[in-house]
């Protein structure tokens, strides 16, 4: 987890460099009032209930790819390492970059008693029943994720003060999802223990506490909540489907490939021999026959365990001959290598995986686009939905009124997303719009506010909303020495966060093109100005 964030309100001087935001849904905050007061209220759907039918102990929905199927799936991660490597990426790019609280509107702060009530409930270490572990909430709502991906369903329990469901949330558990089943009566789910006489019960996120059927069958008294994600799929109603599934071949193929090859080295690296004996046999008794077969299976048999220090000598009798055949000429150690690599295509086509996000480098690939347009697409495709998945979940306990949530009315809690800017490219748009007249001075801060998340507040005077182009040739004579310039802009990065690795080139190591095309012109354009304003105060002093 990384520092929460305050988002500080764009000013109004720079919205004609900020493109006008694009109209998104969002879910609807109804902690201030009743739904009703927000959208009209509309009928009620009148879909019959399915009925479920694969039943089994403990009152729980069967996985719809049978009993034991979570068990399997969570075996192909130790089949294959490029699924492993996929899904903790991307289970890392959804939850381990870390997470900010952002205002519901945009243009109103956060209050400050939210701001800590929220952090009480997010930022607090979250500790897990499973070995005493200490985990932070990213943790947390990463290991659901990995769930999520490989067997298309993640749990996380919703833990309340005092575990009384009258009192608001207080914290959040990791349930394992291969101990997690769906209760039958589609209330609430079931957690599994290896000993099939153990086993706990849970109700779904603001079930009702006094609702029979959300409460313990044994005991009857009220249970705690899990947030619940599902991948959802045509042919389970209740359960996820991973996206693993179609490519589940795929893994088979690669793994019994890579025996196909172990194979071959365990057989000394050569290929595989028929033996055959030629001859006339009616002069040797079946018992002398089988005999000599015997030794020689024994034989090969001690070389493909390596034991090839033996000596081997038999006397052939009269009109017999051994002779040595490969069953296979064409064989080498890289055998099915293509294969493999189709095989890891699938695999990464079906999770939308780009290839250098696990450390797969490929060149000359035709119409496969920059980097950062291929990062884009993975982004928004693949991470973002995810994240706004978890977002939605989170959200909702902070909006709820009490004592289902936290009642919060102006924060919301966001996941930092996947940085894929090129600073270069910004900084050369930057420059050029600078030199073209399009970018004021207020513009340029604004624009290197959002690229290198630092705020750097406008300039409260009518010239700073004229380009640059004109403003920065009758503040010249008034600069101070550029370089001097950019050592205070390093400094002052410094000072507030981290914004990338060191740029080479061009004034002080460390300042990004950003920085050295934007930032600093615009700290030099306000001493300037503040230079100015203060020889005309003295020269009005002087002059009264």
């Amino acid at each position: 987890m990384t520092t929460p964030k305050k988002r500080t309100r764009k000013p109004a001087a720079t919205k004609a460099l900020v493109p006008v935001p694009r109209i998104r849904s969002r879910v609807l905050n109804t902690a201030g009032g009743k739904l009703s007061d927000v959208v009209p209220i509309r009928g009620a759907s009148q879909q019959i209930p399915m009925e479920v039918i694969d039943k089994s102990a403990h009152e729980t929905i069967i996985p719809p790819l049978g009993s034991n199927s979570f068990e399997d799936l969570t075996a192909l991660l130790i089949d294959s390492a490029d699924f492993a490597a996929i899904v903790e990426q991307e289970s890392t790019d959804v939850a381990g970059l870390g997470w900010h609280l952002d205002p519901i509107d945009q243009d109103q702060p956060m209050d400050e008693g939210e701001i800590t009530r929220a952090m009480t409930l997010l930022a607090a270490p979250q500790r897990s029943m499973l070995m005493g572990e200490i985990l932070m909430l990213g943790e947390v709502i990463k290991r659901a994720i990995m769930d999520y991906l490989v067997l298309g369903n993640g749990w996380i329990e919703v833990i309340r003060q005092n575990n009384d469901p009258s009192r608001p949330p207080s914290g959040f558990a990791h349930a394992p999802g291969v101990a997690m089943r769906l209760r039958s009566n589609l209330y609430g789910h079931v957690m599994l223990s290896l000993e099939t006489n153990k086993y706990a019960f849970f109700r779904t996120l603001f079930s009702d506490p006094k609702d029979e059927r959300s409460n313990d069958p044994r005991t009857g008294e009220p249970l705690n909540e899990m947030i619940y994600f599902k991948r959802y799929s045509p042919g389970s109603p209740w359960y996820g489907v991973p996206r693993i599934v179609p490519a589940m071949r795929a893994i088979k193929g690669t793994v019994l490939s890579a025996e196909r090859n172990i194979r071959f080295f365990l057989n000394r690296a050569m290929p595989e021999w028929t033996i055959i004996l030629t001859g006339e046999t009616d002069n040797i008794s079946d018992e002398n026959y089988m005999q000599m077969e015997t030794d020689i299976t024994e034989y090969m048999r001690n070389v493909v365990r390596g034991d090839d220090y033996r000596t081997f000598l038999m006397t052939m009798p009269t009109g017999i001959s051994v002779k040595f055949e490969k069953v296979n000429i064409d064989v080498n150690d890289s055998s099915h290598q293509q294969y493999r690599k189709d095989n890891r295509d699938e695999i990464m086509r079906s999770y939308g995986m780009q290839p250098n996000r696990i450390g797969i480098i490929e060149t000359g690939n035709i119409g496969s686009g920059s980097g950062e347009s291929q990062i884009e697409v993975y982004k928004s495709s693949t991470i973002k939905p995810m994240q706004e998945m978890v977002e939605r979940q989170i959200n909702a306990i902070l909006h709820a009124n009490e004592p289902a949530g936290l009642g919060l009315k102006t924060v919301n809690f966001k996941f930092d997303e996947i940085d894929s800017i090129d600073e270069a490219r910004e900084a050369s748009i930057a420059n050029m719009l600078a030199q073209t007249g399009w970018l004021t001075v207020n513009e340029g801060r604004a624009y290197a506010s959002q690229f290198l998340k630092i705020h750097l507040d406008p300039i409260e005077e009518p010239w700073a909303d004229l380009p640059m182009q004109i403003v920065v040739p009758q503040l010249t004579t008034l600069m101070e020495p550029m370089a001097s310039l950019q050592e205070e802009a390093g400094s002052f990065r410094a000072g507030l966060s981290p914004l990338g690795t060191p740029q080479l080139g061009g004034g002080v190591p460390g300042l990004t093109p950003l920085e050295r095309n934007v930032v600093v012109p615009s700290m030099a354009i306000d001493k300037a100005y503040r230079r100015l304003r203060e020889r005309q105060a003295e020269v009005a002093t002087n002059g009264a």
